[in-house]
């Protein structure tokens, strides 16, 4: 065989599989990555809303029973002000006793917190008195950590074939 002619192989499979699964690794790592910060900053801020700096009073607009999974929840809507004096529309799941405890047109006591988060401003809220968990955004994380899972298992076999390729 000559050299002109080993120029006209096709790419070997291993060598597509390491560059496919490498490329996906690091969109799928840089993307876990933001997702789980921007997680951690929520939940950060979720436990430190209790300062006397973040309270301020909300009107309930609207009540919506929840039924998912023969469980019964409480949702609640309001608008809060941010530092700024925008107005924003926030839904909350609330407890049995938060529930029991307000109605519609009734002004509640609202803890609240504006975090920057990549140039996007949140605004964190939660009515006072609240037990009912915080919402955990965690299907994207998981999913992106599937990707992370399942792109590193390419670059893997990549390696594999590449070294046991006889």
């Amino acid at each position: 065989m000559t050299e002109d002619s080993s120029e006209n192989l096709p790419t070997p499979f291993h060598s597509i599989l390491f560059v496919l699964g490498g490329i996906c690794l690091l969109v799928f790592l840089s993307l876990f990555l933001f997702v789980y910060s921007r997680n951690q900053v929520i939940t950060g801020t979720y436990e430190n809303l209790n300062e006397e700096s973040n309270r301020s009073f909300s009107v309930i607009k609207e009540y919506h029973r929840v039924n998912k999974n023969s469980q019964i929840f409480h949702v609640f809507t309001y608008n809060t002000k941010d530092d700024e004096g925008n107005f924003y529309e926030v839904t909350e799941y609330v407890d049995t006793r938060t529930y029991q405890r307000l109605r519609i047109g009734d002004n509640a006591l609202i803890l609240r917190k504006s975090v920057k988060f990549a140039g996007q401003k949140l605004l964190i809220s939660r009515i006072n008195g609240n037990q009912a968990s915080y919402p955990k955004n965690r299907l994207i994380e998981s999913f992106s950590l599937f990707g992370v899972f399942l792109s590193g298992f390419l670059v893997g076999l990549g390696f594999l074939l590449r070294f046991f390729d006889t």
